[in-house]
């Protein structure tokens, strides 16, 4: 491990386990690993420890003995590739060394949930459920959602059909596949979607039901074990806009960085070689960069902007060149 990797977490990643004595022993057991967010805050306050975020859902008293973990206290705009690493490991570790365990929650902020999601998605290597959950208003906020979230996740957490669908999203009583989900708002509670397919499943006060299935690789089928990597590529994501002229993307470029673009005239998410469909629509200068550059066996990935797929998966396929 790296002197800057290690620094990049000095006070982070903390493993604090503490033991929630919560149901009966037949209970199913579920660790709750928190990270911070706004499920956590409280303005002008320190956040709240996992154990407080238990120990406000009594109910969680009748799904699950309920076991919890600090991993770290920070909002989500913090949470880097390198925390994705290190919650990666942390996970495979856990399910790896404690077979008695149901599934994993993970608290975590909304802004990257999707992103965090996506990355475990790919990454945990166990078809046990595993939940990410957070909250759309602090925890002092009048009509606050996160404990009800939690008390959610924790149920698909516990969930005997949870299992071998991937890492979940599970916010506002829907649960969503990791591959498809996506924030649309900065305020609504309702602001998890699966536009493109829909929720896979909903929780109702009578149980955990599932409505489909995702066919995408993930988990144990897709990436490589993480566990001797220490740091992961950088892959820049450049926006387009009218009258680009390719500074931004030739600066990146010049610096050896593999990119990610995100524009609006392509119709579809690709990876292509030089020589693929890019509409010439664009200032002369920009396309006469992309064939030179591009013609030289580089990669870029261009994602639509219309098209509701996450840069991150934009991003995975360009290092892997395979769809999940």
């Amino acid at each position: 491990m790296t002197q800057g990797f290690r620094s990049a977490f000095a006070g982070l990643a903390v493993f604090l386990l503490v033991s929630v004595p919560v149901g009966a022993q037949e209970l199913p057991v579920v660790r709750v690993i928190a990270t911070g967010g706004t499920i956590a805050s409280r303005p002008g306050d320190d956040q709240l420890t996992g154990s407080a975020l238990i120990e406000a859902v009594p109910q969680l008293a009748g799904v699950a003995q309920v076991e919890v973990e600090e991993f770290s206290r920070i909002g989500s705009s913090g949470m880097t590739p390198n925390h994705w690493l290190l919650l990666a490991k942390r996970i495979n570790e856990l399910l790896d060394a404690e077979p008695d365990i149901s599934g994993v929650v993970v608290t975590h902020g909304t802004d990257t949930m999707e992103e965090t999601a996506y990355f475990l998605h790919l990454t945990i290597k166990d078809l046990r459920p595993v939940v990410l959950t957070g909250s759309m208003r602090s925890a002092t906020a009048v009509s606050a959602d996160g404990p009800a979230n939690l008390l959610t996740a924790v149920r698909v957490a516990a969930d005997t059909n949870a299992g071998g669908r991937g890492v979940l999203v599970v916010l506002n009583d829907e649960i969503h596949s990791a591959r498809d989900v996506r924030k649309t708002d900065n305020n609504r509670t309702d602001t998890f979607v699966s536009a493109e397919w829909g929720a896979l499943g909903v929780v109702d006060l009578d149980g955990v039901t599932f409505r489909r299935s995702g066919e995408t690789l993930h988990t144990v089928q897709a990436l490589p074990s993480v566990a001797g990597v220490e740091t992961l590529p950088t892959v820049p994501i450049v926006a387009d806009f009218a009258g680009n002229d390719a500074t931004v993307l030739k600066s990146w470029i010049e610096q050896g960085w593999l990119v990610s673009w995100s524009r609006g005239s392509v119709g579809d998410v690709r990876a292509r070689k030089c020589g693929g469909p890019f509409q010439r629509s664009r200032e002369q200068a920009l396309w006469s960069f992309w064939h030179q550059e591009f013609s030289k066996g580089e990669s870029l990935v261009v994602g639509n902007r219309r098209k509701p797929v996450s840069l991150l998966q934009v991003t995975f396929r360009l290092i892997r060149r395979e769809f999940y």
